[in-house]
Formats: structure tokens, sequence, C-alpha cells
């Protein structure tokens, strides 16, 4: 858990140079949303969960520009309050980082993150969580 505060502290960093690209997607649509409604940096303590049971969910994909960037792709699923996070990028140049967790989030981000997605339908409960397909501005 610590390995993966670190990343997203430095990665938080890095975007303080220049803005992310974030994108929040329902079934059939994605929009613009601001980065610090979905930021999975939110100085709120959270632990490690386990991948929940089927349900409705969003995605969103949040990239910094190079070379310092960064990918996270996000599952977030409003009615078990977790976030998947992907890193899927850098946070310094030339360093990559990979992983992939389940996190709780707490009721302020549940909030902020419902509010991004307001007028988008959820995607449908999947029988398996599987990896975001959308590409990252990084190029990760």
């Amino acid at each position: 858990m610590a390995l993966a505060v670190a990343v997203l502290a430095g990665a938080a960093a890095a975007d303080a140079k220049s803005p992310a690209t974030t994108l929040v997607c329902g079934a059939s649509a994605c929009r613009a949303a601001d980065y610090d409604a979905i930021t999975p940096v939110d100085s709120q303590p959270f632990t490690l969960r386990a991948a929940p049971r089927a349900a409705p969910f969003y995605t969103a994909v949040i990239t910094g520009p190079a070379p310092a960037g960064f990918c996270w792709r996000l599952v977030f699923v409003p009615s078990r309050r977790v976030l998947r996070v992907e890193n899927a990028g850098t946070y310094r140049a030339g360093d990559p980082v990979a992983g992939t967790y389940w996190r709780s989030v707490s009721q302020a981000y549940a909030r902020r993150f419902t509010r991004a997605a307001a007028g988008l339908a959820p995607h449908a409960p999947a029988a398996r969580w599987r990896g975001i397909r959308r590409a990252c501005a990084t190029g990760a």
C-alpha cells in the first residue's frame, strides 16, 4: 500500500506542473471531467479491497503529459464504494510504473465521482472485471 501511495503522490507532483487530461466514461459515452473530482489522490485514508461482485460501474482515464507523464485507468463501482486503480504509465521520465489494485473510497470521493458522471449511463455489470482498453495519452 505504501508503494501505491508513493506512486500516486509522485504522479500528483508531476501533474502540478501541467494539466492532466481527464475523461469519465459510461456505457455509451465519455466526456471531459474535472481532475480534482476523480483523482485517486484525495488525502483520505483507504484500505486495499478485493474485487467486488458484479455491479454497474463507470470508468475514467487520467493522463499527465510527457515527459513526466502518468496514466491512471480507473473503474468506480458506486454501489460498492470501491475504485480500481491501474497505473499504466510513468511518473518520472523513463520510469515505468505498473500495477492494479482495488481500494475503498471515502463518501466525499464517491459523491465527487458520481457528480462527474451525472447524466452518463453506467456500464452494465460484467461477469469478470477486465482492464480498460482506452489508450493513455502518454502512450502507455
